[in-house]
């Protein structure tokens, strides 16, 4: 009776307990009651032995999960979290190497390409075709409107040139064949006169397309040199057989102006000195003096040589010209008072000075034949010569600023000399070029770049074009598909960073090449395609780039690309193929990288925040000093006005500061860490009752069994009421969650029972 009262007080402190006592007996006595004899009762003992059995295997392998599942969330997670975050940061480095080695590949075929580019600029240059011969000698280049230019030569060739079509064709006109245009001057608006030799002034109008010749008193056999605006509508022509033309360009008439000199003088060229008053200078020692406004030509007397060819003049001060020819002479002209006096110098007398270029403040470079070069001072009026490297057999020819200070001076013997202003010093440039070569002149055609022109003096000649950097002082010379005959002329912008070369045979070359300018705008991403279109180039073209091995290089570039490629999208892969949402590792990682974007000046990703367009992560983690997703600085400015290093200097000491006030909240890891913790303990606890239960459950039924086994085997019969009255002992009520009994106590307890209940 002490244990039925103890059972019945656990009873009623263990509403669970209670609940299974109660189905188990009722259960068991319908049975018992519906039973027939012993060994039914016998079996259905075992019976239910089994099944609680089994409910307490089921149970144990819940209980062990559960085991495992606490152990692996307190445990495992975070060494597989290190594990999962260590792997991704070994993908992420193997990752940036082979974007670094990726890179780098495409550094060297855009170096690649750049220099193919190059090379298709300034080595596949081709003549223009037309309908003019093959012997005419294009001599010089205008602008007539916008786009249009007028190429004029010998053999009465005059060719318009469209740049936005890249089409010439010649101009007919009844002039003389054997015409040599040598220049062509604007008269007007589109109006423009053309003269040469054998008499010819021709009259082009750009908007009709039409020239037409002019006539007037002056001999047939006049050779033209220039044409010069002297005022308002009018000009002055002049040229050789002492020839002086005043043009007006309101009545299209022409004039000869008498004077004093000598109908032999070959005038080359005119200069302002004044305000309405010209220098004319020519050979035979002539200066002549022309007035506008009287109309009238005088003659300027001085003590230099009759037989002085005077070959242009350049002001050097406030009124003052140097007037500089043959027989090393120098003549300082003042317009004020009209007097003229002769420089004297260390030149020998028999130079010939072909010009005068400024090339600083008051200081003038005076080139010529001989190998001279004079540097002439207007402050101390002293004219010296400069000694170099160079032949002094060489003729300079001109002069061309290159850079802040700098000029290169060209002539024949394939001089090319280098001077600089500030250290009055001047030297010769070595190239690939025949030292027979004549250099004519030299044109820019980029920044920094330049291109001289000339050719070779020999019986064949040799059509010489060289580019010269003077950035890295770097010369070199160009090929194309032009005759190796060829005599270069000049060089004339003709658009945006194009150009027209002219020459002899007829020569007029784009430049840079039309393929250049195919390819040059277009976005090769990668090795193949460019490939591609080396393919597509005409054969004398791909095949100078073979013998430069691009193809070859940029093969081989390709072939290195690929296995990278393969593994950067193995990697990548293997990225995205990590579990890293439920990690805080990752997560905080993620989260600092997203930080650090904003903090730099950077926009949060759109598809990262919610609905309302604000973020909460970036609003919880971005200092306060931050405006419009940048940080304010000490200083009041933002990240975007800051060096980048003390811009992520900055950042992190934020990021350091805001982990700090997170890891204060000592709460927050007991809301994160103890709940987990606590339904652990609840489902261990739970599943270990239901454990013991099932297994005392087991116990109990299988020694009833046994006790009802050993009475049958006895040889006493029970009948059904008996059965009926056994059901209370037999009942599974007497089974407790608590401390465990084991079978043999269970087995006396049934046998003191029956006992009782028979006596």
């Amino acid at each position: 009776m002490s244990d039925g009262g103890g059972g019945a007080a656990q009873q009623d402190s263990d509403p669970l307990k209670t609940l299974y006592q109660r189905a188990e007996k009722e259960a068991l006595t319908a049975e018992l009651k519906g039973s027939q004899s012993v060994g039914a009762l016998i079996s259905l003992l075992r019976r239910r032995a089994r099944r609680a059995a089994l409910t307490s295997r089921i149970v144990l392998f819940f209980l062990l999960l559960t085991v495992i599942a606490g152990l692996f969330f307190y445990l495992a997670l975070p060494f597989f979290n290190q594990y999962l975050d260590g792997r991704r940061l070994t993908l992420l480095d193997t990752k940036q190497a082979l974007e670094i080695s990726d890179e780098h590949l495409d550094d060297r075929r855009s170096e690649l390409w750049n220099r193919l580019i190059e090379v298709l600029r300034l080595e596949t240059n081709e003549s223009l075709k037309g309908d003019w011969s093959d012997s005419v000698n294009f001599r010089g280049i205008e602008q007539v409107v916008d786009g249009v230019f007028l190429v004029r030569g010998n053999q009465g060739s005059l060719v318009r040139f469209d740049a936005a079509t890249s089409k010439a064709e010649s101009l007919d006109g009844n002039w003389s064949d054997s015409a040599n245009f040598r220049g062509v001057e604007q008269v007007g608006d589109g109006v423009f006169l053309i003269h040469g030799n054998e008499g010819s002034l021709v009259r082009y109008d750009a908007a009709t397309n039409k020239a037409e010749p002019l006539k007037g008193d002056w001999y047939d056999s006049v050779d033209f040199q220039g044409i010069e605006q002297v005022g308002d509508g009018v000009f002055l022509v002049h040229g050789n057989q002492g020839s002086l033309v005043r043009f007006d360009a309101a009545t299209s008439k022409a004039n000869s102006l008498e004077g004093d000199w000598s109908d032999s003088v070959n005038f080359r060229g005119l200069e302002q000195v004044g305000d309405g008053v010209f220098l004319v200078h020519g050979n035979q020692g002539s200066l002549v003096r022309f007035d506008v406004a009287t109309s009238k030509a005088n003659s300027l007397e001085g003590d230099w040589s009759d037989s002085v060819n005077f070959r242009g003049l350049e002001q050097v001060g406030d009124g003052v010209f140097l007037v500089h020819g043959s027989e090393g002479s120098l003549i300082r002209y003042d317009a004020a008072t009209n007097n003229t006096e002769p420089l004297e110098g260390d030149w020998p007398d028999s130079v010939v000075f072909q010009g005068i270029t400024q090339v600083g403040d008051g200081v003038f470079l005076i080139h010529g034949g001989e190998g001279s070069l004079v540097r002439y001072d207007t402050a101390t009026n002293r004219a010296e010569s400069l000694n170099g490297d160079w032949s002094d057999s060489a003729a300079f020819l001109g002069i061309e600023q290159v850079g802040d200070g700098v000029f290169l001076v060209h002539g024949t013997e394939g001089s090319l000399v280098r001077y600089n202003v500030s250290a009055n010093k001047a030297a010769s440039l070595r190239g690939d070029w025949s030292d027979r070569i004549i250099f004519l002149g030299i044109d820019q055609v980029a920044d920094g770049v330049f291109l001289i022109h000339g050719y070779e003096l020999s019986s064949r000649g040799d059509g010489t074009l060289v580019r010269y950097d003077a950035r890295a002082n770097k010369i070199w010379s160009l090929k194309g598909g032009w005759s190796d005959s060829v005599f270069f002329h000049g060089v004339e912008p003709v658009g945006d960073d194009r150009f027209l070369i002219h020459g002899s045979e007829g020569t007029l070359v784009e430049f840079p090449s039309p393929y250049f300018e195919k390819y040059e705008s277009r976005e090769l991403s990668d090795e193949d395609k460019i490939l591609e279109a080396m393919d597509d180039l005409p054969k004398s073209v791909r095949d100078l780039l073979i013998a430069r091995d691009f193809g070859e290089q940029f093969s081989q570039i390709a072939g290195e690309r690929r296995p990278i490629s393969l593994q950067l999208d193995q990697v990548n892969d293997d990225i995205s193929g990590l579990w890293t949402g439920l990690f805080p590792l990752n997560q905080q990682r993620e989260r600092f990288e997203q930080f650090m974007h904003v903090c730099r000046g950077g926009k949060a990703d759109a598809n990262d925040l919610p609905e309302d367009g604000t973020s909460e992560e970036t609003d919880k983690t971005v200092p306060a000093n931050t405006v419009n997703g940048s940080v304010t600085m000490a200083s009041g400015r933002s990240t975007s006005e800051q060096n980048p290093d003390a811009v992520t200097l900055a950042c992190t000491q934020a990021w350091r500061a805001e982990l700090e006030r997170e890891e204060g909240k000592w709460w927050q890891t007991l809301a994160t860490q103890v709940p987990p913790g606590i339904l652990l303990l609840f489902l261990l606890a739970t599943l270990a009752g239901l454990y013991r239960y099932n297994l005392r459950l087991a116990g109990f039924h299988n020694s009833r069994a046994d006790v009802l086994e050993l009475i049958s085997l006895g040889g006493g019969g029970v009948s059904v009421d008996d059965l009926t009255r056994l059901s209370d002992s037999l009942a599974a009520d007497k089974v407790e969650f608590g401390r465990a009994n084991t079978p043999t106590d269970q087995a006396i307890e049934l046998v003191r029972a029956v006992l009782a209940r028979k006596g």
